[in-house]
C-alpha cells in the first residue's frame, strides 16, 4: 500500500506536461487496441463503418505519437505536424461521412456494447473537454494541441454512440441517413478545428 501511495504521490510531483504525456501514452495504445478491434468488426459484419472508424482511430493514434515524442519541447513545428495529421485524419472522416449519403451502410450493435459505448464516449468527452479550457491558460501550444485531438476524438466517439444505439434499438428500419447527416457534422466541426489549429500557426508563430 506504501508503495503505491509512493507512486501516486511522485505522479503528483510531475510537471504537468509529463504527467499528461503518460496519460497520452496509454490513450494512444488504447487507440490503436481499438483500431484493431474496429478492423476485425468491419471483416467480419463486412461493414464500411467500421472501417472508416477504424482509419481515423489510427489517425489520431499518429497525432498522439507525434505529441508524445516532443511534449518536452513545446516545439512549434511539432504542433503543425499534430495539426496536419489531424487535419488528414478529419478530412477522411468527413468525406466518408457524406459518402453515407449514398451508400446507405450501417453497423450491427447488441444493446449492451452499445450502452457501454455511450458511457465511456460521454466521459471521454467530458474530460476532453475540461482539459481543453484549463490549457488555455498555459504557455504551452503542444498541450493544447493534444486537447484539440481529444476533443476531435471525443465527438467521433459521440457519431459511434448515436450509430450503436440506433443499431440496437431499430426494429428494421434503416438509419443510415442520420448517421451520414450527424457524421457530416461532426467532421465539420473537426475539419474547422483543425484549420483552426493551423491558422493559429501561421498567425502565431509563422509571423511572429
Amino acid at each position: 500500500m506504501n508503495k503505491i501511495a509512493k507512486k501516486i504521490i511522485t505522479f503528483s510531483n510531475m510537471e504537468k506536461s509529463t504527467r499528461v504525456n503518460y496519460f497520452n501514452t496509454i490513450t494512444y495504445i488504447y487507440k490503436f487496441g481499438y483500431t484493431i478491434v474496429l478492423l476485425v468488426m468491419a471483416i467480419i459484419f463486412y461493414t464500411p463503418f467500421y472501417l472508416i472508424s477504424a482509419i481515423y482511430s489510427f489517425g489520431i493514434g499518429v497525432s498522439r505519437i507525434i505529441y508524445s515524442r516532443n511534449f518536452r519541447n513545446n516545439d512549434q513545428k511539432t504542433f503543425l505536424k499534430m495539426s496536419i495529421v489531424l487535419l488528414i485524419s478529419n478530412l477522411f472522416y468527413l468525406i466518408n461521412m457524406i459518402t453515407l449519403f449514398f451508400t446507405k451502410t450501417e453497423p450491427y450493435y447488441h444493446l449492451i456494447p452499445a450502452i457501454a459505448i455511450a458511457a465511456v464516449t460521454f466521459f471521454n468527452l467530458t474530460i476532453a473537454v475540461i482539459q481543453l479550457i484549463k490549457s488555455f491558460g498555459e504557455n504551452n501550444v503542444l498541450l493544447i494541441g493534444q486537447r484539440c485531438i481529444l476533443i476531435c476524438s471525443a465527438l467521433v466517439g459521440l457519431i459511434i454512440t448515436q450509430t450503436a444505439l440506433l443499431a440496437s434499438m431499430n426494429q428494421g428500419d434503416n438509419m443510415s441517413i442520420y448517421n451520414a447527416m450527424a457524421g457530416t457534422l461532426v467532421g465539420l466541426i473537426n475539419v474547422i478545428i483543425s484549420c483552426v489549429m493551423i491558422y493559429f500557426y501561421i498567425n502565431k508563430f509563422k509571423k511572429a
